[in-house]
């Protein structure tokens, strides 16, 4: 489980003001398989995950794709609809059972207002999220889907133990049946990882 005061963006807090940061966030705890926020709605919330895991979706009528994964320890949101006051293109469901902190908009505005260091660290947030969407991004054009899975396992190996197999696919880009070629054709003795 993880706290605030364990990231390192808000060690240059007082103790004091992460007692008081921590008091105005929402605590919850989410079951595996629940949706946090929707497809379609304006979402304004940032949510800091605790523990657990949880996965940004893409919901068509045929099939979901997965975004990007959320681990404990980690603060997001769906900036584009926050700042253009926009429906979400995508939901946030628990992976995993989870528990979460929310801040809610008008009460991120509260702690602005009280603690004006917070907005700082909330820009430099975002740009860790921009850096990790746009690295994402930069793996799917450039990453054939076996390179992109082993380099899935090679930073994340814990993923294979914890998220089904057919959400790994949809987040690699491939079907069930070609993650199941490439994960056959790794486990070949000749096969080497890089």
């Amino acid at each position: 489980m993880k706290s605030l005061g364990q990231i390192p963006e808000f060690k240059i807090l007082e103790k004091k003001e992460l007692l008081w940061l921590e008091s105005q966030l929402n605590s919850k705890r989410i079951l595996a398989g629940k949706t946090i926020s929707h497809q379609g709605e304006i979402n304004n919330d940032i949510i800091f995950l605790n523990d657990g895991i949880l996965s940004a979706v893409y919901s068509t009528d045929k099939k979901i794709h997965i975004r990007d994964f959320y681990f404990s320890g980690n603060f997001f949101r769906d900036y584009q609809s926050h700042s253009n006051q926009e429906p979400s293109k995508f939901s946030i469901k628990a992976v995993t059972n989870s528990v979460i902190q929310i801040i809610t908009y008008e009460k991120l505005n509260e702690i602005f207002a009280r603690l004006p260091i917070i907005k700082s660290i909330s820009e430099d947030l975002d740009k860790i999220g921009f850096m990790n969407i746009s690295k994402r991004f930069e793996t799917m054009l450039i990453l054939n889907p076996e390179e992109r899975y082993l380099e899935l396992i090679r930073e994340r190996p814990f993923l294979l133990n914890e998220i089904p197999l057919y959400m790994i696919a949809s987040y690699l880009g491939v079907t069930d049946v070609a993650l199941s070629r490439i994960r056959k054709r790794i486990s070949r003795p000749n096969h080497s990882i890089k």
